[in-house]
């Protein structure tokens, strides 16, 4: 029995308002006021974008600069990732890259006119700022909303859903995104959940118990293309402490796919798995300097530099959207997508490229610590866009991904 999917609203929706943010100044005057500026001036419609409305866009739309926390001038005499004060001072970079970043006018890319999927992935941290640990406040659901709405993605993978926020909160926050066209159509059931919403129709739906504490949400939904195929839609969020605990609960989530799926996930279905995986990956950094610099933070924190999930979803024909990304992509490629071109000429050919937010070349962090911890990955599908948010409203930023096959 399929679900019945909520119509997407044909009208802008702007829900942020000038009175809720004066109100909640008092109780966040560390949110930059840029942040609260650039949510008050937007305005939003749940209208799928693609290429051709946005032809005008000009290189600001792009990441041009690496973490802060990376780079040689943070701790020019002690490496930041073992100071004592490291959180601090890290946190505090996290919020002047985001603020530099909407300064210069980064933003999520429109959707691909070749884009079967749109997906989007954000630890939201229990809808609490980065700075209030267990607190909550409207202007961050708030905030929250008009990101995901700025995002207009098909499915919303959101880890940290609801550990410490009250059941008022959860159900403004759900009546909000229903009125987007958005419906909750399942919430894990384990201290560090994962919600999983869409706007499309849904064919199936379960929960996979991966250890005490955490857990998957397996979802199959008819995508919005011409032939209305089916995809598989798995979010998830792994321990944050031990390595040999994420590889185990991830061998658990293979084993449970194929059980249901067939032994070759390879051939038999198209998936797409998104979520907080909490391990940092070598060839996200330059190695010379960056990714030295995280290995010694791991070291003072006796954390593992490879737990082996990557290897474990590859092995089963997975490919990380980040992967699939030119290296040391450039401008004039990246704007590809502005000019309604979903393909590059290189030395061997036509072939089809993943464009991206940025133009470093190193995706940007997704996580407070300058590092990348939140991935997408596809099984018989193919990324075809790639955007990371500035916006500052979690300790994670938000990830989107437009999907083909």
């Amino acid at each position: 029995e399929s679900y019945t999917s909520f119509p997407s609203l044909q009208s802008p929706v702007t829900r942020a308002t000038s009175r809720i943010i004066s109100r909640e100044m008092r109780h966040f005057p560390m949110i930059n006021s840029s942040l609260l500026d650039n949510l008050t001036s937007l305005n939003f419609t749940t209208q799928r974008k693609t290429t051709t409305d946005h032809q005008k866009m000009d290189s600001s739309f792009f990441w041009k600069f690496r973490p802060y926390a990376l780079t040689s001038s943070a701790g020019t005499n002690t490496n930041i990732y073992t100071s004592p004060s490291s959180r601090q001072k890290l946190l505090t970079h996290y919020e002047e890259d985001n603020q530099r970043a909407i300064r210069e006018g980064v933003k999520i890319l429109p959707s691909s006119k070749s884009s079967k999927l749109r997906t989007l992935q954000w630890n939201i941290n229990n809808f609490c700022h980065n700075r209030h640990t267990h607190s909550t406040s409207d202007i961050i659901r708030e905030g929250i909303i008009q990101t995901i709405l700025d995002a207009n993605a098909d499915v919303l993978i959101l880890n940290e859903y609801c550990s410490y926020v009250q059941d008022l909160k959860l159900l403004s926050f759900e009546k909000d995104i229903a009125d987007l066209g958005y419906h909750v159509v399942e919430c894990g059931t384990v201290d560090f959940p994962t919600a999983l919403a869409t706007r499309l129709e849904v064919k199936e739906l379960r929960e996979v118990r991966l250890s005490y504490d955490r857990s998957a949400l397996v979802v199959q939904v008819r995508s919005n293309s011409g032939s209305r195929e089916l995809v598989w839609v798995i979010g998830t969020h792994l321990n944050h402490f031990s390595g040999e605990r994420r590889h185990n609960e991830m061998m658990v989530l293979m084993n449970k796919l194929k059980q249901t799926m067939g032994d070759d996930l390879g051939t038999n279905e198209r998936i797409v798995l998104a979520g907080d995986l909490n391990q940092q990956r070598s060839h996200d950094y330059a190695q010379d300097g960056e990714w030295r610099k995280i290995c010694s933070g791991m070291d003072f924190r006796h954390s593992c530099h490879d737990d082996g999930v990557a290897n474990v979803l590859t092995d089963q024909g997975f490919t990380c959207a980040w992967d699939s990304t030119l290296p040391c992509y450039k401008s004039t490629l990246s704007r590809s997508i502005l000019t309604n071109n979903d393909s590059a000429e290189n030395n061997e050919g036509t072939t089809t490229i993943v464009t991206t937010n940025w133009e470093t070349s190193h995706p940007p962090a997704t996580h407070w610590s300058g590092t990348i911890v939140d991935y997408s990955y596809g099984c018989n599908v193919s990324p075809v866009a790639v955007s990371i948010s500035p916006c500052g409203w979690s300790d994670h930023r938000m990830t989107v991904c437009d999907w083909t096959w």
